[in-house]
């Protein structure tokens, strides 16, 4: 690409080649990568690949970690991958493993941290091709594909089977062969916060208890070309409704090109108007006051509307024409933040407004025209940020991981000025290579609390949780001791943290320790980074997967969940 060899790369907002980004080996050549049929992001940065051949690991910065072992063998093929607690792998796909006993296929198979397989998960009743799969908060692993069960009576094969969080067959979930009949193929698969699984084969959509009895039968799809109906992707909202993804004209009756939904509870479709072979997605909500709604994502229309990834919605849920952001920024919108003053800053990718070009990030007026006055830096490249955050007078830090201009140094937090430039005034000292901060919260006396994944700052150990001086130098009044780590696996990421009243901070994540203590996996603490005794968490709850978000009310109650993003809860997460 560009005149250069390149293994699996990685690019820019703008499509160029992020130079910082290459596929080596540990001696710096080349590394030899086939084709990458799955992907997953560790919290550190660092990389696991799946596809043909074994699964791989790789840093960051993209140099193969021969550590990670080869458990997975040569003649596997990999099509999924979903990270497990305790920071274990799921790997999905048609496997060929390596266990204490030699060579064994697997459809389904669980990774230790290092590599190898972990022998306390053992899915060997089942056979087939896994194409996707699901966690549940209780451990239970819901599996979709062309599968069946070893040694099956006639009929055993079906798009869907639930497996025990050790990898057996879980027989207490028997999904009704008239809808999900034998021989059929699952394509995709979410379970919503109620414990319902929907499944999507090509025939259409079945919904199943949590003993597999059926609760609707959804329509099927019409194929957008001749290739046939595609189904990538199910997702349920948080209000119940089912957004369905992939390469299809119609679902049923209703023409929806490329992205449906069902309202929760319903059995007939409704488009959602976006273009074929575009995924539309919604990642980030702002209501204003007057019950309108901001939204931001990855999208090309709303309705007949030619609107691209950001859009006002009255409360009658029709598009805002008097938020005059034109057709849109033309790449994905990750973060909405409302200022003080009431403007909108918009952190993205490639970020464009009514003809004006952003990278990245840009500012708006409540009624969405870009502000000139505003020029991100072009000093240096953002490598995944991952927030923004109001700082005092006027200014804005941006988390994640900060390149300079010739890729020698990494920054995880930057502050820019009302203007948009560099305010080379903050400096975090020089951090580790893989730094990336996840959350900060501004104290009202100007210091910075900043949490992420990180063990070193300023020069200094920080397991996951620092505080710093309006310099941005590490503030001594701020003492979190060892830090944040999770018991037998070294983790330091912690990725959630809020304001609550009188200084104090709720912090959350999947960490069982702070300052060499044992705590829940959400606390809160101090102002000085104490921990508050006056808050203590007691459920149970959140053992297997952590704390997945919070929000402190205004009434200074917190509200925590748990689960990954894509595959909601199937209890009721706890409020606190």
């Amino acid at each position: 690409i560009v005149g250069v060899v390149r293994v699996k790369i990685v690019v820019n907002p703008d499509g160029s080649v992020d130079p910082g980004f290459q596929l080596t080996t540990a001696a710096g050549q080349l590394a030899s990568v086939p084709t990458v049929h799955a992907l997953l992001l560790l919290g550190d940065g660092r990389l696991i690949v799946g596809g043909p051949g074994p699964v791989l690991r790789f840093s960051a910065g993209g140099v193969h970690e021969p550590v990670f072992g080869y458990a997975v063998n040569s003649a596997g093929m990999t099509t999924t991958l979903a990270p497990a607690p305790a920071g274990k792998i799921l790997v999905g796909g048609f496997l060929q493993i390596i266990t204490a006993s030699g060579l064994t296929m697997r459809a389904v198979a669980r990774l230790n941290p290092d590599g190898t397989v972990d022998s306390t998960f053992d899915a060997a009743s089942l056979a087939g091709i896994v194409s996707a799969l699901s966690m549940r908060s209780d451990g239970k692993l819901y599996v979709c594909g062309s599968l069946g069960l070893v040694g099956g009576p006639p009929g055993s094969s079906q798009a869907v089977f639930r497996l025990n969080a050790n990898g057996t067959h879980d027989t207490s979930f028997v999904p009704a062969t008239s809808i999900v009949l034998p021989g059929q193929t699952g394509l995709a698969l979410a379970v919503d916060s109620a414990g319902s699984v929907h499944v999507a084969t090509p025939a259409g959509i079945g919904r199943f208890s949590s003993t597999g009895a059926v609760e609707a039968v959804l329509p099927g799809f019409t194929a957008a070309n001749t290739d046939g109906p595609v189904v990538a992707d199910l997702l349920v909202r948080s209000d119940g409704a089912l957004w369905i993804g992939g390469r299809f004209s119609k679902i049923g009756a209703v023409a929806a090109e490329a992205v449906g939904r069902f309202a929760a509870g319903a059995n007939t479709a409704t488009a959602i108007g976006t273009p074929i072979n575009r995924r539309g997605r919604v990642v980030t909500l702002l209501p204003e006051s007057n019950g309108r709604v901001l939204l931001g994502g990855e999208f090309r229309r709303i309705g007949a509307a030619n609107i691209s990834n950001l859009a006002r919605i009255t409360p009658q849920g029709t598009v805002d024409a008097s938020f005059a952001t034109g057709t849109g920024p033309d790449g994905s919108v990750a973060q909405i933040l409302r200022l003080s003053d009431g403007r909108l800053m918009i952190l993205g990718q490639a970020a464009t407004g009514s003809g004006a070009v952003r990278t990245k990030l840009l500012r708006l007026s409540a009624d969405g025209v870009v502000d000139g006055a505003f020029a991100f830096p072009v000093d240096g490249t953002f490598w995944g940020p991952t927030g923004i955050v109001e700082a005092f007078g006027g200014k804005l830090l941006v988390l994640g991981r900060h390149f300079s201009a010739d890729f020698s140094a990494t920054k995880p937090i930057v502050r820019l000025n009302p203007d948009g430039s560099r305010d080379t005034v903050f400096n975090t000292g020089v951090p580790t290579e893989s730094a990336i901060a996840l959350g900060a919260v501004v104290q009202p006396n100007a210091r910075i609390v900043a949490v992420g994944s990180f063990t070193q700052f300023n020069d200094a150990t920080r397991n996951g949780i620092v505080g710093l001086l309006p310099d941005g130098a590490s503030d001594p009044g701020f003492v979190s001791g060892s830090g944040f780590t999770v018991t037998g696996s070294g983790t330091t990421t912690v990725p959630h943290i809020a304001p609550a009243r009188g200084g104090r901070l709720v912090v959350g994540g999947l960490a069982d320790q702070y300052a060499g203590g044992s705590v829940a996996r959400v606390v809160r603490l101090n102002s000085d980074g104490s921990l508050d005794s006056g808050f203590s968490v007691t459920t149970t709850q959140f053992n297997t997967f952590g704390v997945n978000g919070l929000l402190v009310q205004e009434d200074d109650r917190v509200l925590a969940w748990m689960g990954r993003d894509s595959v909601p809860s199937a209890t009721a997460a706890p409020r606190i």
